[in-house]
């Protein structure tokens, strides 16, 4: 088990959830698209890039992600829930791997 399910296990724990489900999310981010949404109400999407484009915003009801320089895997995955809005100034196409955790 790596780093990000030991943290996703312990995380929904503290939740008071002790079934849930959890599957990979890939977004492809397409060059010069300013704002992606994703439903992702009673359920968790964590973000677990291996890097992290600059000039990227990620928005929920529970969080508010900024990176403002490319950044590399040394952090604690980010949590969001709600409505999760994406949105990148950048110029060049990039993926966004997610964990998303639908407690039952």
């Amino acid at each position: 088990m790596n780093n990000h399910h030991l943290f996703i296990e312990n995380r929904m724990k503290e939740l008071g959830f002790e079934n849930y489900h959890a599957q990979s999310l890939k977004l492809d981010i397409e060059a010069g698209q300013s704002v992606q949404h994703i439903k992702a109400h009673n359920e968790y999407l964590y973000l677990i890039n291996e890097s992290i484009p600059g000039d990227l915003i990620i928005h929920s009801d529970s969080n508010l992600f900024f990176s403002a320089v490319q950044q590399s895997n040394s952090y604690i995955p980010e949590e969001f829930s709600g409505l999760v809005c994406i949105e990148s100034s950048g110029m060049d196409a990039f993926s966004l791997e997610f964990i998303r955790v639908i407690p039952n």
